[in-house]
């Protein structure tokens, strides 16, 4: 029942960061001048971090909209599936982050570029289907999930990222996991089983609120690290701030 009670407190103060992410406006981007083709400027990987930082706000905000829209309405199973997402786009920002400060540290800025041109426009789906030379050079392979996900794993709350990804993953791709939460098994009389269909089996928020409350505050931590570094101080202190008020 304290655990309960817990996750409870924790999903009003989601709700209140929620509803804050919901009113940030994003400045409108224009690319620095340079040449395409030529080196990469420190100015076009400010403008590159801004990129992906608003554009990884922007879904994880609308997934965590989504995810108190399925939750009132009492949608178990589509709940999961929104958690797995929310987990998903931590990773992704903690991976990016990672990589994109080892860079600057380094004052590799053609590095820090190369990097973001494969985050922002990566697409397995136009880098293989793609026959036109052209098109394979606009859309490079982005980061594997399976990579990004691992890399989770360096970070102490996570160091289950793994395992827990693969949890919400069977629970959103059909399969046992997945199909178990419709059913109950039992035994009749003479030993036969039967399967009895069911509405959804109903999950204890411990089993989940607990990491989409990790993916809000790795995301809206490490977003702001980046912001920062990119040079928009603003955006990434009004993100500190719904930290520090929803804590």
């Amino acid at each position: 029942m304290e655990n309960e009670e817990r996750e409870r407190e924790s999903l009003s103060q989601m709700r209140v960061a929620s509803h804050k992410l919901d009113n940030l406006v994003f400045p409108i981007l224009r690319r620095p001048q340079g040449g395409e083709g030529g080196p990469a400027s420190r100015d076009e990987v400010d403008w590159s971090c801004r990129w992906y930082s608003y554009s990884l706000l922007s879904h994880f905000r609308e997934m965590l909209r989504s995810f108190f829209l399925l939750f009132d309405q009492n949608h178990m199973p589509a709940r999961l599936v929104i958690c797995r997402c929310l987990f998903e786009l931590a990773a992704h920002a903690h991976y990016v982050h990672k990589h994109v400060m080892q860079h600057l540290r380094s004052n590799d800025v053609q590095a820090a570029w190369d990097f973001l041109e494969k985050v922002n426009l990566g697409s397995f789906h136009m880098h293989e289907q793609s026959v036109a030379a052209r098109s394979k050079e606009l859309f490079p392979a982005p980061p594997h999930i399976k990579a990004v996900v691992q890399c989770f794993n360096e970070i102490d709350r996570a160091s289950g990222a793994t395992t827990a990804y693969d949890f919400f993953s069977e629970l959103s791709h059909p399969g046992w996991a997945s199909f178990k939460q419709y059913y109950s098994m039992t035994a009749d009389p003479k030993g036969f089983v039967r399967t009895h269909f069911t509405a959804p089996r109903t999950f204890p928020l411990v089993a989940y609120v607990p990491y989409v409350s990790f993916a809000l505050e790795t995301t809206a931590h490490l977003v702001s690290d980046v912001l920062e570094q990119a040079g928009d101080a603003t955006m990434a202190e009004r993100l500190r701030v719904i930290l520090r008020r929803t804590a």
